[in-house]
Parts: C-alpha cells; sequence; structure tokens
C-alpha cells in the first residue's frame, strides 16, 4: 500500500473519529437536557401535589369551624329570648372550643362575645375590629365568610375570624362570629411530606406578605414579604408577582448565591391568599431520585 494512501486512510479514520466524539458529545448533551427536563415536569408535579394536599387540609380546618358556628347558630331561637342563655352558651363553647373568643350579634349589632375563661361580655359592632365588624356585617345579610388576616390592637398576635348567619324560620336574626389563631394553620404548614428535606410552605397575600409560616427553621429565610427575600428578585420574581395579581398559579426557579430554589405559588381562592411552596432543587431533585 502507497504512502499516499495509508495517509488518505488515516484521514479518514481520523474525520469518522472526531464525529464520532461529537455525536458522543451531542448525545450526552441531549441525555442531560431529556433527564433535567423529566426531573422538572417530576419537580413540578411533586411540588403541585403536596401543595394542593395543604390547601385542602387547610379548606378541611376551615369548613370544620365555621361547621360549628352553624351548629351554634342552630339556637339563635332561644337566645334571641333568653340572653341568660346566650351568655352560657357563648361561655361554654368558647373554653371547650379552639376559638380565641365567641360572639353573638342580632340585627342591631348589638350583642356578647366570650374568651377563654372569661365570662360573656356585653359588645357592638361599633367596638370590635373594623374587618371582623365587616364579616359579622355580611352574615347579618346571609353571607359566611371569613376575614383576612389582622392583629387586634395591643395583642402582637395574628388573628383570624369566621362568621355565619343565625337563621330562624328562614330569616336572619343574628351573627355567629369567633376569632381564631393562624396558629391553627401553623401548625398545618409545618408539616413536611419527607422529614430529611429542607423547605418551606407559607401562606402569603396577593402582595406577596408573608401570612403565616411554619415554625420550621427554613421558613426563616423568608423576610416579611417574599419580594424583599434575596433570590426572589429579577426575572422569574416579576413572573411571581404578575401571578400573584392575576391569581393564577405560577412555577419558578430562583436562585440566590449560587443556590438554586423552586418555587410554585397557588391560590387558596379566600381573601387572595396563595400557598407559597419554596424548596431548594437539590433537596426536591433528592427526593425525586430516591423515588427512580
Amino acid at each position: 500500500m502507497s504512502e499516499r494512501v495509508l495517509k488518505r486512510q488515516m484521514r479518514g479514520m481520523a474525520v469518522v473519529a472526531v464525529l464520532l466524539c461529537l455525536a458522543m458529545v451531542l448525545a450526552g448533551w441531549w441525555a442531560a437536557s431529556a433527564l433535567r427536563n423529566m426531573l422538572q415536569q417530576a419537580l413540578q408535579s411533586q411540588m403541585e401535589t403536596e401543595t394542593a394536599r395543604y390547601r385542602l387540609d387547610i379548606e378541611r380546618r376551615m369548613e370544620v369551624d365555621q361547621q360549628t358556628l352553624r351548629t351554634l347558630s342552630g339556637f339563635a331561637a332561644l337566645w334571641e329570648t333568653d340572653p341568660q342563655a346566650l351568655q352560657h352558651g357563648l361561655e361554654a363553647a368558647a373554653q371547650q372550643g379552639d376559638y380565641t373568643w365567641l360572639g353573638y350579634f342580632d340585627t342591631s349589632g348589638e350583642g356578647f362575645y366570650a374568651a377563654g375563661e372569661q365570662g360573656a361580655q356585653p359588645t357592638s359592632l361599633q367596638e370590635i375590629d373594623g374587618q371582623v365588624a365587616a364579616l359579622a356585617r355580611g352574615a347579618l345579610q346571609g353571607q359566611s365568610g371569613v376575614s383576612r388576616i389582622y392583629t387586634p390592637e395591643g395583642s402582637g398576635y395574628n388573628r383570624f375570624a369566621y362568621a355565619v348567619p343565625a337563621v330562624v324560620d328562614g330569616k336572619v336574626v343574628g351573627a355567629v362570629a369567633a376569632g381564631c389563631s393562624v396558629e391553627a394553620f401553623a401548625g398545618i404548614l409545618d408539616t413536611l411530606p419527607d422529614s430529611g428535606r429542607q423547605g418551606a410552605i407559607c401562606l402569603i397575600s396577593d402582595s406577596g406578605k408573608v401570612l403565616v409560616r411554619p415554625q420550621s427553621l427554613a421558613a426563616g429565610g423568608l423576610a416579611g414579604n417574599v419580594f424583599e427575600t434575596p433570590g426572589f428578585g429579577g426575572e422569574n420574581g416579576e413572573a411571581l408577582r404578575s401571578a400573584l395579581l392575576a391569581g393564577e398559579s405560577c412555577f419558578v426557579q430562583l436562585k440566590d448565591n449560587n443556590v438554586e430554589y423552586w418555587a410554585f405559588a397557588a391560590p387558596m381562592g379566600v381573601n387572595g391568599w396563595y400557598l407559597l411552596n419554596v424548596q431548594t432543587a437539590r433537596n426536591v431533585s433528592n427526593g425525586i431520585y430516591s423515588l427512580m
């Protein structure tokens, strides 16, 4: 075989080798990209499922609380004719339930409230927190509801309230209202499905204000407003802000100090509340890998 033919064959082999190397690189890149997309889809599905579970638990808690008030409202016919029975009923219910206070208001706006071991005290819609008063007035119009989270003057503790109409013979005669601590929600949010993971699931407003956070240490990294938290700025942070204002779910990737985070926000359908599920990409990926 001549030297010229040998060189030609060697050049051909070199070209083939280069092409094979390029093909392997491209195949590896494609495989890595496909795996990343697969993990991202699995991650999104996992976080959506988790968040839906928390939402359901909170909805169940609110429904049970309101059903208790509807049961109490069944005594309205007696209460309308016997104020003493009303006071005793409120006192007994306040001592046994999870409410911070219980109250009843007639159509004139006058009524009584009881808190803990304290006896029932006279009050009126003019004397209570404005949000609770508005909620009770809605109940007097036949509408049950949940208030926004508020801080009673001088207490320093966040609260929210329920109110349901009291109906006798098809006519609204009063409103039963109750206050609750946000700790009722914090206890639900503090139960991560995988105790080996780090993350935070919080209740926020549509403006990004953190309303209820769990007791887990991971939640301590969130500022009072999520958009003041490092990593929640930039284009993806704006995408999250836009979704909150539009009342839509949103799944975004965030980054802070070279650590990747994934955030999923889902509307609760009440008062502009959202559940925000924040996990590090590494922690969630580890959880996914353990299932593969």
